[in-house]
């Protein structure tokens, strides 16, 4: 249970407490979209120290969460591009298309 009581008669502006201060709500809010803002960075420093031998990978696209698969995606080093799998010529694809 959770009770409430409002205090009658006082003045507001002379009380000494927080008082829908922005304080209380926007740092953890923020500091929680931090932690991917600085996982961005990194897949962008990550990109620059295998771009000797990787093609360009453009734009950085990173969803939450940001789980250690996606980062490695994103990174796209040697294991990833070791483990892509291209269709060759006259090959199918393996997903069944239904037609309506």
């Amino acid at each position: 249970m959770f009770n409430v009581g409002l205090l009658k008669g006082v003045k507001w502006a002379k009380l000494r407490t927080i008082q829908s201060s922005k304080g209380i709500g926007e740092p953890p809010l923020f500091l929680g979209a931090s932690v991917l803002f600085a996982l961005r960075e990194a897949v962008k420093a990550a990109r620059e120290s295998v771009a000797a031998d990787a093609p360009a990978m453009g734009v950085v696209q990173l969803d939450s969460p940001a789980t250690a698969e996606r980062l490695r995606l994103a990174v796209g080093d040697w294991i990833v591009r070791w483990a892509e799998v291209e269709a060759k010529e006259g090959e199918k694809g393996f997903f069944v298309e239904a037609m309506a």
